[in-house]
């Protein structure tokens, strides 16, 4: 395609970027329906569109470049997709049956699982969540272990050496994390670096992973990889996630839940 058929394509259809940076993330179907325009046109565009660092081609769709919500600190965070969260959170719970032991790592998605948990019994929660911990210090029904370590007052959390030493020897039945960001290349983000060694400690320490994740987190990306997808067997979002991505992640192996 010649130079001064590309400009025209992309004036044309300018509202392209714009489109997906407001949506974070789209499929070309989603563009089409927008912008009525045929899938070979849809993908044409979007490959100019990378090509000028504009945007980023997905399996069967498109991100935005810019974060899609920026590090602020959890109590801010948890206000962000809150029914989307909630609604994974949720159906989070439910995979977890009486008597059995899970690791909680604190996130914003993951401490929404807090008000569920309240109707458990019998089963033990070892957490390094100081929301979840509140939550849940009326429950009696419940045996919760704090993993102790350095307050993070920002995050609502503990962490550091201590909080890692004390992850060592556990073997719970199953973790349950978030993350900053998901990649289907890079795997679970964060823009920590000291949290890589937090998500590989917890990993460690229980037989199952189960990530939880909202749609937006598909169109962020972090500094730095956590942890690979492959070591996910579980993952559960909500219904805006694009099926390409949920193909995607399929094919990859692991179980996709959506809310």
């Amino acid at each position: 395609m010649d130079k001064s058929k590309v400009n025209t394509m992309l004036n044309k259809y300018s509202g392209v970027e714009k489109f997906i940076e407001r949506n974070h993330i789209v499929t070309v179907k989603n563009i089409c329906d927008e912008y009525e325009i045929s899938e070979s046109t849809a993908r044409r565009l979007l490959i100019e569109l990378e090509k000028n660092n504009f945007i980023k081609r997905i399996h069967g769709g498109a991100t935005t470049l810019k974060s899609g919500v920026p590090e602020y600190p959890i109590h801010h965070r948890s206000q962000v997709s809150a029914d989307e969260k909630a609604a994974i959170a949720g159906k989070a719970v439910g995979l977890i049956r009486e008597n059995e032991s899970v690791l909680l790592m604190s996130g914003s998605t993951v401490n929404s699982m807090a008000p569920y948990l309240k109707e458990m019994k019998n089963i033990t929660i070892v957490t390094n969540s100081i929301e979840i911990m509140t939550v849940l210090i009326d429950n009696t029904e419940v045996c919760i272990h704090s993993l102790g370590g350095t307050l993070d007052q920002r995050e609502h959390r503990t962490e550091g050496v201590l909080m890692e030493n004390n992850l060592k020897g556990l073997r719970a039945d199953k973790v349950f994390m978030s993350a900053r960001a998901i990649d289907l290349h890079y795997g679970l983000m964060s823009d920590t670096l000291s949290e890589t060694s937090v998500y590989k400690s917890f990993l460690a320490a229980a037989d199952k992973c189960i990530v939880l994740a909202d749609h937006t987190k598909f169109a962020s990306r972090g500094l730095i990889s956590c942890l690979s997808l492959d070591d996910v067997e579980t993952l559960i979002t909500d219904v805006k996630t694009p099926q390409s991505l949920i193909d995607a992640l399929q094919s990859m192996d692991i179980e996709v839940l959506q809310s």
